[in-house]
């Protein structure tokens, strides 16, 4: 998908392109034309985030989030390392998570070429929550995946507050991506306190 109007519009006048395919997506808003053909999903917005509100949980809307945290950390030592590939796969094993697996293994395995960012959390020596994503912008960070072992209560709001700490300097917002129409996925971003969403429009070629 281009990553620019000039590179966009230059798509729309390749008829070997166009004919390629049935629509282009993800188009953000603000490349909208009034002539385009073009579909909105509610499931394809990105939630973003304010990176310092994450990093504090401030107010009573997070104070559950907080609780949580606190309880986490009165019970475990947890550290901080950059991504190690077999000690991210382990996590993945244990967790047995099956929802979008490959993309994640594949993100593991190709982090540098990818230019993503991957951390590890770890209880002892024990793997128990990672995080990887990616610069979006100048001030936007990506979070691709998030994932832990829900059997440390707490550690899915760890995780996310604390990368959130480790990247409040470099980036005001956070993008978290859509939710896929998946109810428990929209309630668990919405728990988060999104600041507003970024809407994905479809194009009909």
């Amino acid at each position: 998908m281009p990553t620019s109007i000039k590179s966009f519009e230059a798509l729309l006048t390749d008829t070997e392109a166009r004919t390629a395919v049935d629509f282009c997506y993800p188009i953000p808003e603000e490349w909208l034309l009034p002539s385009w053909n073009v579909t909105y999903r509610d499931e394809d917005s990105d939630y973003i985030y304010d990176t310092l509100h994450l990093s504090r949980y401030d107010g009573r809307g997070l104070s559950k989030k907080r609780n949580l945290v606190k309880q986490f950390v009165e019970q475990y030592q947890a550290t901080a390392a950059p991504l190690v590939v077999e000690d991210a796969l382990l996590l993945l094993e244990q967790i047995a998570h099956k929802e979008d697996e490959e993309a994640c293994v594949e993100a593991i395995h190709n982090l540098t070429e990818l230019g993503l960012e991957g951390t590890l959390y770890y209880v002892e020596s024990k793997p128990v929550g990672l995080v990887i994503g990616e610069r979006l912008t100048p001030d936007t960070f990506c979070m691709h995946f998030a994932k832990a072992d829900i059997a440390y209560k707490g550690v899915y709001q760890y995780i996310t507050q604390e990368f959130a700490k480790s990247v409040v300097d470099r980036y005001p917002f956070i993008n978290m991506e859509q939710d896929l129409g998946s109810p428990a996925l929209r309630q668990s971003k919405h728990s988060y306190e999104p600041i507003r969403y970024c809407k994905k429009f479809r194009l009909s070629l």
